[in-house]
């Protein structure tokens, strides 16, 4: 008992010290950021920091992806490699943007992220439903995968210019402006017959893009589908997009969602403005809470909670993820001051630690290090007026991060009390033990 206290108290100072290692290194990075934050014509330094470690990601040897086809909600796990190469994507072509010199770098990651797409071990979790995306003859929804690939395929030609992947290219985007012309709802299925409104608007920005390059109108469904969900997909009390349905007859299957929303904003905020910002407003009146002095967001309208694959674990009504992505939205549609209240809370909640150069996120790993990144970098893209952090929120921030601190400093010294006091124990008891066997062997003898 005393030898599984000792093995007991020893991992709890270990977990101690490298709770205080991480939330220091998160104390330090947060000071570095928020006195370089009034400099607005520079890349952070956190986003320049994810930025290196997914570049890190795919300099590595690629481990295979985990995907699979074995029921639904294995579906997210298998979901997340080709987002994360994605979303990845999608935040370095802002990087390029923002700082031309980056340009070359940034289509030479993306065009090895497209190249890692194109391994089955990306796509085999919709095999079955559709077939391999690159052998066969007639290119169906696939929605999810081929959405975000074409996606890939669009930004590493928006960016480099170069002509490798064009084939590809006109390939998969007029099969999506065909697949979403003739679907009754102008939306595609993802998995067999389920179908979200939000998955639709990966593929629009990659047609939005082959419009601006080879001046085709691919973007005309943009605009029927934006027609389709007003009068038919728009929930009436909330005045917010509908999450899935059945595509074909048009029954809803889920009502509004934070995610579903904010997903379509951070898309489709330049392509339908008016639009995004009547969903920005409703989705800040129908979802917006504000907790110890953050704005952060629920996932449903209706009054209950609940986490599922997705969502992210809820505390207080309040979704992780969903307020990731409802933070996303308001920094595209200008409401800085929102986006910037909560941009930090997120890197301290979810454990954004530095190393060398690089940051990632422990809690969310990959995928959530690659959609933070992208989040981030869309607030550095749009021309929007940029605010000051809200002081309050500077100081809860610290006031967490001391009492997170001090707390595990007062663990760490009362475990190591215990520890000391058990092994003087089990010392003692041997010294004690070892004495009286000589004791008996004196007697003995």
């Amino acid at each position: 008992m005393k030898i599984f206290n000792g093995i007991r108290y020893s991992i709890h100072l270990l977990l101690c010290l490298i709770f205080l290692v991480v939330y220091c290194n998160i104390g330090i990075n947060l000071t570095k950021d928020l006195v370089k934050s009034k400099n607005i014509s520079k890349i952070p330094r956190d986003v320049l920091s994810e930025y290196n470690y997914l570049k890190a990601i795919l300099d590595a040897p690629d481990k295979k992806a985990k995907t699979t086809t074995d029921g639904l909600s294995n579906f997210m796990s298998s979901e997340w490699p080709i987002m994360t190469l994605s979303l990845g994507s999608y935040g370095m072509s802002n990087l390029a943007k923002k700082s031309p010199a980056l340009k070359n770098e940034v289509s030479l990651y993306i065009r090895k992220a497209i190249e890692r797409a194109k391994k089955p071990e990306y796509y085999n979790f919709v095999v079955d439903h559709y077939g391999d995306p690159f052998h066969s003859k007639k290119i169906k929804d696939n929605a999810f995968y081929l959405g975000h690939f074409v996606l890939m395929l669009a930004l590493y030609r928006e960016v480099s210019g170069d002509n490798q992947y064009d084939e590809l290219f006109h390939k998969f985007a007029h099969a999506f402006y065909q697949n979403f012309k003739q679907s009754p709802t102008f939306c595609l299925t993802s998995y067999a017959e389920l179908t979200w409104t939000s998955e639709q608007v990966v593929p629009f920005r990659a047609l939005k893009i082959h419009d601006d390059i080879f001046g085709t109108n691919y973007r005309e469904v943009i605009y029927q589908w934006q027609d389709m969900m007003e009068k038919h997909f728009m929930d009436s009390k909330a005045g917010l997009l509908i999450t899935s349905l059945d595509n074909k007859t048009g029954q809803i299957f889920e009502g509004p969602r934070t995610i579903a929303n904010a997903w379509t904003i951070l898309f489709l905020h330049d392509i339908l403005p008016d639009f995004c910002k009547k969903l920005y407003f409703n989705m800040k009146k129908e979802l917006m809470v504000t907790r110890l002095g953050f704005p952060m967001f629920k996932e449903w309208a209706e009054e209950k909670q609940y986490a599922t694959g997705d969502t992210g674990p809820i505390l207080w009504d309040v979704s992780a993820v969903s307020t990731a992505f409802g933070i996303g939205s308001a920094a595209v549609m200008g409401d800085d001051l929102i986006f910037r209240a909560t941009r930090y809370l997120s890197s301290v909640l979810a454990m954004e630690v530095s190393y060398l150069d690089k940051s990632k996120y422990l809690v969310g790993g990959q995928i959530g290090t690659a959609a933070m990144f992208w989040i981030k970098s869309m607030e550095i893209v749009t021309d929007n007026p940029k605010q000051a952090i809200p002081l309050k929120s500077i100081i809860f921030l610290y006031f967490f991060l001391a009492i997170v601190i001090l707390l595990n400093v007062w663990l760490f010294f009362s475990t190591l009390n215990r520890w000391k006091s058990t092994i003087g124990r089990s010392c003692k008891i041997g010294k004690k033990g070892k004495e009286s066997r000589l004791s008996t062997d004196i007697l003995t003898s």
